[in-house]
């Protein structure tokens, strides 16, 4: 007799309810997803024309769900950074300010006090004792030395005490200024927020409300080689242009080279007053030049035949003198005159001093590359 199966009503029922749990997990997942859409969509719209510099303003932003929320909160947070880094720097200010005019007035009484050879020895052991570096200044007596600090410590005590006068205005005005420009920057719809890169190597420019700025079709992918071939060939005609543009700044009459330091006895002058934490004219003047004789010095021509050795060499000696406050302005006008032409006669012959260091290092370079020639 065949064994009789009844119905297992227990296992149906529990398959039905696991599939109603999971019907209706599916369709709050979708409500959910419907939701976040909507919400992402407002705050979109939103943001289009809030001007969030207002608390109120960003305060709505937690109507949007979580997204909203985390901007309000980035927001503050940035502008809470904002506050106490301004607050830091002016309050770091103030203290090096106070604590410059103390030592300008402690380093005055010491000056005042070396009028003779003996209380002149004796003023640079105290500044030694006080912790001032005397190594750059004059371990005898000089007079004149003596009266250059004292009249340039005076003059950097009235400047300290007009920056004390000014520090407080002049620090509001930059953080409102600042105010201002984050202002414009999150209202200006040119300003690039991101940028996506497609497989084909088109770019496109987004704004922070996800508009499209610009989007660029690339020419395929060129090889690594050829591009940093490309991008030291474009770096060397900027720092070729750029270069010439300096040098015939500094070169024309009343140019840095003119206002710099350009003698032995001006080289004093400076270190006196590098002595008491100041700077000359002719001393800012120096440092503005260098840079510029930095980059003239990177930049070398090639010269062809037995005197290319010589002509290098001349051309770096050139260069060298540009920032040398030792020397005669005329002649480092002289000097900056004959790399001028030189650069405008050669400049698809110059080259980076440093790129066989670049070879070196595993750089791949086609020497038959004409980039290169």
């Amino acid at each position: 007799m065949a064994e009789l199966m009844l119905p297992n009503f227990l296992g149906a029922y529990n398959q039905g309810v696991e599939a109603r749990r999971q019907n209706a997990l599916i369709q709050r997942q979708e409500m959910e997803r419907q939701r976040a859409e909507q919400e992402a969509s407002a705050l979109r719209n939103y943001l289009q024309g809030a001007d969030l510099s207002g608390q109120d303003a960003q305060n709505k932003l937690f109507r949007f769900g979580a997204p909203g929320a985390e901007i309000a909160q980035r927001l503050a947070t940035v502008g809470k950074e904002r506050k106490l880094e301004a607050q830091a720097d002016l309050a770091l200010k103030k203290q090096e300010n106070d604590q410059k005019l103390a030592n300008l007035n402690d380093m005055l009484n010491i000056v005042t006090s070396a009028r003779s050879p003996a209380a002149y020895a004796n003023a640079i052991k105290i500044a030694q004792a006080k912790g001032y570096d005397t190594s750059q200044i004059p371990q005898t007596f000089d007079p004149d030395f003596v009266q250059i600090a004292h009249d340039s410590l005076l003059s950097a005590k009235d400047q300290a005490e007009l920056e004390a006068k000014k520090l407080d205005r002049g620090l509001r005005e930059r953080e409102i200024r600042a105010r201002e420009g984050e202002i414009k920057d999150r209202t200006d719809r040119s300003v690039v927020a991101h940028q996506q890169v497609s497989a084909d190597g088109t770019v496109t420019n987004f704004n922070r409300y996800g508009e499209v700025i610009s989007a660029k079709s690339g020419a395929g992918k060129p090889s690594a080689t050829f591009e940093k071939t490309k991008a030291k060939e474009k770096q060397m005609g900027q720092d070729i242009g750029f270069a010439l543009s300096q040098l015939k700044e500094i070169t024309k009459d009343g140019g840095l080279i003119d206002q710099s330091t350009g003698s032995g006895a001006g080289r004093l002058a400076d270190v006196a007053a590098g002595f008491i934490g100041n700077a000359t004219s002719g001393a800012i003047a120096i440092g503005k030049l260098k840079p510029i004789a930095d980059l003239v010095l990177k930049l070398v021509p090639r010269f062809e035949g037995p005197q290319s050795d010589a002509d290098t060499q001349s051309y770096k000696e050139a260069a060298g003198q540009l920032a040398d406050p030792t020397l005669p302005r005329e002649i480092r006008k002289e000097a900056g005159k004959t790399i001028i032409n030189l650069m405008t006669k050669r400049q698809g012959q110059f080259g980076y001093s440093d790129q066989e260091g670049a070879i070196a290092a595993g750089d791949q370079v086609d020497t038959n590359n004409p980039l290169l020639k």
